[in-house]
């Protein structure tokens, strides 16, 4: 456990959080699983609480996330 910390400069704990997170974003985006979804199936205590960690971590809630990337997406896509 040490040497993870070294190699990423993060705890443990954080750096499972900050995958678990990463993993949300790419289900918000490529699958049809809802935030209430996504929290129980990455192990969220609860829904509220999977909506306030990722908004600390993205400075946006989970919906504000996929709106704002589904913009960006098919922006890209009109391009």
């Amino acid at each position: 456990m040490e040497s993870l910390k070294k190699e990423t400069g993060v705890p443990v704990s954080e750096y499972v959080l900050n995958r678990r997170i990463d993993t949300a974003k790419n289900m918000l985006l490529y699958s049809e699983y809802s935030a209430s979804q996504i929290s129980e199936i990455l192990t969220f205590s609860s829904q509220s609480h999977f909506i306030r960690v990722f908004k600390k971590k993205e400075g946006m809630t989970p919906r504000e996330y996929k709106v704002l990337h589904d913009r960006d997406s098919l922006r890209a896509a009109a391009e």
